[in-house]
Formats: structure tokens, sequence, C-alpha cells
């Protein structure tokens, strides 16, 4: 069995199948729950803060971009809404869409925040990882094109 993770593809196939499981355990959890949301929120200076979100079957990125006027107020003044929805009154200033993942940036009417983000679903993570993780377990391993230098034996006369 020791043989099988010998090759250093098998061993990063088992980090890429531990990644994908991650991320479907949080795919399945976001989609079980309703209103469940796993939040990381990262404050980088007092003006800016970096959020995560995982809600819905989709992992939301959004970097938050305060004003200098209210800058120091705090993070009480960020609101959590990551790109157009009904509930969301602000209209983004673009936005592209590329096979459900989405990005963009729009201004907070209300406190005049600029937002940057993107929305990507789980299933545009987890599917790759698992067919990379399967490849490089599944497929067999290419035979050595070394040659070990083996004595050459001398002709006699």
């Amino acid at each position: 069995m020791g043989e099988f993770f010998r090759p250093w593809r098998r061993k990063i196939g088992v980090v890429t199948l531990a990644m994908a499981c991650v991320f479907a355990a949080g795919w399945v959890r976001s989609n079980s729950v309703e209103d469940l949301e796993d939040v990381l929120r990262v404050s980088i200076s007092k003006r800016q803060t970096t959020t995560f979100k995982s809600r819905n079957g989709t992992i939301c990125w959004a970097d938050f971009d305060k004003p200098e006027a209210i800058a120091g107020i705090g993070s009480a003044v960020i609101s959590d809404h990551f790109g157009p929805s009904e509930s969301t009154p602000a209209s983004p200033e673009w936005q592209r869409s590329w096979f459900g993942i989405s990005f963009g940036q729009q201004c907070d009417p209300y406190d005049g925040t600029r937002i940057r983000f993107c929305n990507i679903p789980h299933w545009s993570i987890v599917t790759p990882l698992t067919l990379i993780s399967a490849y490089l377990l599944l497929s067999k391993p290419r035979s050595s094109n070394r040659t070990h230098a083996e004595p050459v034996p001398e002709k006699v006369a």
C-alpha cells in the first residue's frame, strides 16, 4: 500500500480530494439550512474590510472600502449585501457573469461604501477538484525513462 502513494501526483491527488470534500461539505451545509451563513470577516484597515460568506450554494467574497468621512465609525456601517438582489437597494456600477460566477462593483447609496464582490457557486470549485483528484489517483504511473548505470561486460578476445 505504501507504494501506491510514492509518486508525488498521488499525494497531490489526496490533497485535492480532501479540498473537494471540504468544499462539498460547505456546499451541502449552505443548502441544507435556510438562512444559514458562514461568515469570515477580516479588517484590513479602518477603511477596508474583506468578507467571505457561504450561503445558498455560493461562496461570496466582498471587499468593502468606506469613504474617509465614515472610516472611524466602525464596521457597523458596512452592509452585508453582495451584488444586486431583491433586498439590495444599490444597483451595480458594473457586473459580469460567466457560468454562474458573477463579479462586479457597486456603491452603497446610504453611506458611500464601495463594494467589490465575486460570487462563486460551490459546484464550480468541487467539480474541477474532484476531476483532478480522480485523474491523479486513478491514472497509471508512467514508466521511468531513466536507465540505471550497469557495468558493461567486457569482451574477451
